[in-house]
């Protein structure tokens, strides 16, 4: 499923919400006034979710593909969307639960984007071929979870400790946050980017820094607001009114156009990829160890 790993969470309400929606409105047609009130008001609580989400998804899909390079960052992007479209239909089809919804989110991604670059580098940086092991690895991470539920693991998980489980969103936040700061100063690495001068390139930080608070007060005073699509709206608006205006500010490139549609960021999982795993015990090694690693990582998501 576009090579994302997803979770379950009852925080947001979706699809499912959104069907259980029509289902009332198209029974309330013959006579029940409520029905298409109430499909109004589930209709809504789908978009908000979806703008909840949007932002969540397309950063998620950038860290995982971010190990590929610059020229696959639009790719990531959109199949992180495919992730939580697809995700979010087979979820409210098999769902046991109303409250039900799948999107890629950023421990995981960031998990996956450090197994992909294993991978990438056992294949002497082959992104076609990285891409489909990948999708192996989601396959293998379904087969562990379902392995868990069957020998009663995932009831043993329960007795993780909430500090450990702090303490390792709280690193994986730390980590996201540190690998981001090339991208905020405006370079590809840190090393040497302040040989020059104390800000590389001052534009780009400023307004990647006024950004990034003005999303952080709008999450602590108006947490009604979706700050982060909100931010990921305004900021491309701004940037692009900067960039057309004659003053020649420097904010940066853009994530680019897709090559090839929509659909070409879907990494598919072909028979190639097996072959090359079963063929080399550094890889297929990469692939168990991964994989164990984003299932655990997944079933504790669940419970925390």
């Amino acid at each position: 499923m576009s090579g994302f790993v997803t979770r379950t969470d009852a925080g947001v309400e979706g699809a499912s919400r959104l069907r259980g929606g029509l289902r009332t409105m198209f029974s309330g047609i013959s006579g029940n006034p409520t029905g298409f009130h109430a499909a109004l008001r589930e209709t809504f609580a789908g978009v908000v979710a979806a703008s909840v989400t949007i932002p969540l998804c397309v950063g998620a899909g950038v860290l995982a593909y971010g190990p590929l390079g610059p020229g696959w960052v639009a790719r990531g992007a959109v199949a992180g969307l495919v992730c939580a479209v697809v995700g979010g239909i087979f979820s409210a089809i098999f769902r046991h639960s109303s409250f039900v919804v799948t999107f890629p989110t950023t421990p995981i991604c960031v998990i996956q984007g450090t197994v992909l670059a294993s991978v990438v580098a056992a294949l002497s940086a082959d992104p076609s071929r990285a891409l489909g092991v990948v999708s192996l690895c989601v396959v293998c991470v379904g087969l562990w979870q379902v392995l868990f539920a069957l020998s009663g693991l995932s009831r043993v998980i329960r007795f993780v400790p909430h500090p450990v489980m702090a303490g390792f969103v709280s690193g994986v936040a730390v980590l996201i946050a540190w690998h981001q700061v090339p991208s905020l100063l405006g370079v590809p690495h840190l090393v040497g980017a302040f040989s020059n001068s104390f800000l590389p390139h001052p534009t780009v930080t400023i307004f990647g820094a006024a950004l990034l608070a003005g999303i952080l007060v709008l999450g602590q005073f108006a947490p009604r607001v979706p700050n982060l699509l909100l931010g990921l709206v305004v900021g491309t608006g701004v940037f692009h009114l900067l960039a057309a205006l004659p003053i020649g500010a420097d904010l940066g490139p853009t994530i680019g156009a897709i090559p090839g549609g929509a659909l070409s960021a879907w990494p598919l999982l072909r028979w190639s990829a097996v072959t090359s795993v079963l063929g080399n015990g550094d890889l297929l090694r990469t692939l168990l160890v991964g994989s164990l690693t984003l299932a655990l990582v997944g079933t504790l998501d669940i419970f925390f």
